[in-house]
């Protein structure tokens, strides 16, 4: 998840990827275990920094079309 998340914001820098879509991860809470959770809160944690934009659920993306 890491290396994924990496390379695509190294691709939104270098121009490589579109810069005006949002950037997301894909959980699904059936097959993801403690450690991954415990993972991706500290992610998280880290990614929320002033300046750094805004969380946005995908059931929100959907209802704006």
């Amino acid at each position: 998840t890491l290396e994924i998340l990496v390379r695509h914001l190294a691709e939104r820098r270098q121009g490589l990827a579109d810069a005006a879509e949002p950037t997301g991860l894909s959980t699904h809470h059936l097959q993801t275990d403690s450690a991954v959770w415990e993972f991706l809160e500290h992610l998280l944690e880290r990614l929320t920094r002033p300046g750094a934009g805004e969380w946005v659920r995908l059931s929100t993306l959907l209802r704006q079309g």
